[in-house]
């Protein structure tokens, strides 16, 4: 059989390079072979790690298309007509020579997943066009490859878990953005349901494991296995078994491999939080010394891979699959009533975290989903957010249509409130009864002290212009540069709570700059900005936008009452 697989992959690369020699259309070879199209996309794919960069925060939803993205999509055109292909076949033989054990080449996956990025930002831009549908074939084309991708070794499992994400990623976008349909949205469900019947399971990845490394537990495989290893203790008790020929080390050490990997494949089975704690008590099993468990020694020092994190990327990726599916179904039911359910509907897939529902928050037009158990690697619970990204659109608008705006500023020293009416602001700190009123189009302040009666103008040009700019101005600065370009990504950080009140929350990262917004989900008011430079920030709160605000506020003339005074110069 290894024979057989190994002349497969010779001859499918031999047809496609005679077909390239001779400028011909290349059909599949075996034609019911996936794998054979994925080698021949991947000898096609053309880009440059910047241009992959810019392609993928586009696919991600971080930026707006652009003439370079519109390029690569055309310069690989042809590649991705052959991916697409291959998702439609059902057979896919790498043409692995599994007989090699741990030693075995890899497929090289990087070409296959830039197309599956490129793949992401087509559907993205054909969406945009209104061609919900086309867009996601194009996603359902990607969970099809990662189930081919799915092969008998871990490399493969982490690469078919990564291109299940992107895909995951872009339905969300789609179905968030997307009118109601719901003849669009049951198809969507029936093909998903379709990808269910081939699960991305780990079974055959460890099973694959097994007798990989059982292959390379010999003494011959091992001697070249050495080189690459840095523990002297257990590469000389290793070494010394292969000069005596101690067939008794590596018959127990392959045992304990046997034992040690059924253990581990019994832990996936469990719960999350359960399978998590067993792989960890299996991982503080393995001899960190020879002498602790010379049975073990090849276990821990070749073959004994971090599990636990397998396990909690495994849980998290079918976790997000899940929050897909039901997101789709909480969009048939507002397609099918007008609006959104008050609850997630029973009976749908939940989070995996914690082997629950997902909690269901609306949050105005859309809604998330969110665990309820955490991924116990990263200490973090995460969030699934649908059609959130059309209320931090509007959140935008609020803040940069304000005629009028009242905040509070909390810095390291006084808190400040301002006043904005157009340009100009008013600027009164809580530790003194002084304020004053800034004219940023004149460069002038009017300093005003109430306890003297006295008022002086400062000129505000050169380099002390900076300090007392609005601080809601800066906000508004930050925000148009996004809105023109976008060419800073958004982060969704999910729903918070601030004063008893729900809010959403996103973040702007600009290269020396950092925006955090916490808004009311109904409303779009913004609750609650954060803005951080380097190491220095301050926070934005208690806003009112539009409230009638008397001229005489933000006037630049001395107030009746009061006595002009020359600004003090002196040192």
């Amino acid at each position: 059989m290894r024979a057989i697989r190994s002349y497969k992959l010779v001859w499918g690369i031999l047809l496609i390079a005679a077909a390239f020699a001779a400028g011909l259309s290349v059909s599949p070879s075996p034609p019911d072979n996936a794998a054979v199209l994925y080698y021949q996309a991947g000898s096609l794919y053309n880009g440059d790690s910047k241009i992959e960069r810019t392609v993928a925060d586009f696919a991600e939803g971080k930026t707006k298309s652009s003439k370079t993205i519109e390029d690569a999509l055309e310069k690989n055109r042809r590649a991705i007509w052959l991916v697409l292909d291959a998702s439609e076949v059902e057979n896919c033989d790498w043409g692995l020579d599994y007989s090699q054990g741990s030693e075995m080449r890899a497929p090289s996956y990087h070409p296959l997943r830039q197309l599956a990025i490129l793949i992401v930002a087509d559907a993205r831009i054909l969406a945009q066009k209104g061609d919900y549908r086309t867009a996601l074939t194009r996603c359902i084309s990607l969970y099809r490859t990662a189930r081919h991708v799915n092969d008998r070794i871990l490399i493969s499992h982490l690469v078919a878990v990564a291109l299940e994400a992107l895909a995951n990623d872009c339905v969300i976008g789609i179905v968030s953005e997307m009118p109601e349909d719901e003849e669009l949205l049951r198809w969507l469900k029936a093909e998903l349901a379709k990808i269910d019947a081939v699960p991305l399971s780990l079974g055959q990845v460890l099973r694959g494991e097994r007798q990989a490394n059982l292959i390379s537990m010999s003494p011959e495989r091992l001697t070249k296995a050495l080189d690459t290893s840095t523990d002297k203790r257990f590469k000389d008790v290793i070494a010394k078994s292969i000069r005596d020929k101690n067939e008794e080390f590596f018959r127990k050490n392959r045992q304990y491999w046997k034992n040690y990997i059924g253990r581990v494949t019994d832990a996936f089975d469990l719960p999350y939080a359960k399978a998590h704690s067993q792989l960890n008590r299996l991982a503080e099993e393995l001899p960190k010394d020879p002498e602790e468990n010379p049975d073990a020694v090849l276990t821990a020092l070749l073959f004994g891979p971090p599990m636990k994190r397998i396990c909690t990327l495994s849980v998290r990726s079918k976790t997000h699959y899940n929050a897909v599916k039901a997101g789709v179904e909480v969009y048939i039911v507002r397609a099918r009533t007008g609006r959104l359910p008050d609850a997630l509907p029973s009976g749908l897939p939940g989070d995996l975290f914690s082997g629950k529902a997902f909690k269901y928050e609306k949050a105005g037009k859309g809604f998330i989903l969110h665990c309820q158990g955490k991924d116990l690697d990263n200490d973090t619970t995460y969030s699934y957010g649908f059609g959130t990204s059309a209320i931090f659109n509007k959140v935008i608008q609020q803040i940069l249509n304000a005629r009028t705006a009242t905040l509070d500023i909390i810095t390291q020293g006084p808190r400040i409130h301002e006043t904005v009416v157009g340009k100009r602001i008013r600027r009164t700190f809580s530790n003194t009864a002084a304020f004053m009123v800034i004219d940023p189009e004149n460069a002038r302040i009017l300093a005003l002290n109430p306890a003297s009666k006295t008022a002086t103008y400062i000129d505000i040009e050169g380099p002390s212009a900076e300090a007392p700019k609005s601080c809601f101005g800066l906000v508004r600065d930050i925000l148009t540069k996004f809105k023109n370009n976008s060419d800073r990504p958004v982060q969704e950080l999910g729903q918070g709570l601030i004063d008893s009140v729900k809010v959403v929350g996103f973040r702007v990262e600009g290269q020396d700059v950092q925006l955090t917004i916490w808004a009311d989900p109904e409303t779009t008011l913004p609750m609650h900005i954060e803005v951080v430079r380097g190491k220095s920030g301050l926070v934005l709160e208690n806003f009112v936008f539009d409230a009638p605000v008397e001229s005489s506020q933000v006037s630049m003339d001395v107030p009746a009452g009061f006595t002009l005074k020359a600004m003090d110069t002196t040192d």
